[in-house]
């Protein structure tokens, strides 16, 4: 989605996130398609059915291969992206606090490690699925316990 990051980078990234189980071999097929081999159908499987995928701040659309595909049209999609949210209220910062915060923004999916384990409370990072099609929101205006707060703009991409 959006221009694809340099072949080198994406051999790289694909073989960092997804290689534990051999070399994944990438090629590219037509402008922004690749074809990504993979080493054992539990790496396929892991890959197709983990993410969502970012690579370089780029969300990936990842299908099977098939003799028709063609590049697919977002324009009216849900897409999963990751948003840091900065500033958030520590009172806020549990499963319910952030799907709130998540749910203002899109579908929260779900939240990385080091927010989980609140490793940094400065900064937290939540898969949200976002409707691009509908007007984004910039910054979420949060109050609660007669206490208000800013918290700027946090879409890791934007179409």
């Amino acid at each position: 989605m959006g221009n694809a990051p340099r072949m080198g980078l994406i051999h790289a990234m694909f073989n960092k996130l997804w290689g534990r189980d051999g070399n994944i071999a990438v090629v590219p097929y037509k402008s922004d398609l690749f074809l990504i081999q993979f080493p054992t159908e539990s790496s396929l499987s892991r890959v197709l059915y983990g993410g969502p995928w970012h690579v370089g701040g780029i969300p990936l659309h990842l299908c099977l291969w098939d003799s028709k595909i063609q590049k697919v049209d977002f324009s009216n999609s849900l897409i999963p992206v990751w948003v840091q949210l900065r500033n958030v209220p520590l009172e806020l910062q549990t499963s319910e606090g952030l799907s709130i915060l998540g749910s203002a923004l899109g579908k929260p999916l779900h939240m990385d490690q080091d927010c989980k384990r609140l490793l940094r409370p400065d900064r937290i990072n939540l898969c949200v699925e976002v409707n691009f099609s509908k007007p984004l929101l910039h910054q979420l205006n949060v109050e609660f316990d007669d206490e208000s707060c800013a918290i700027p703009d946090f879409y890791s991409w934007k179409p």
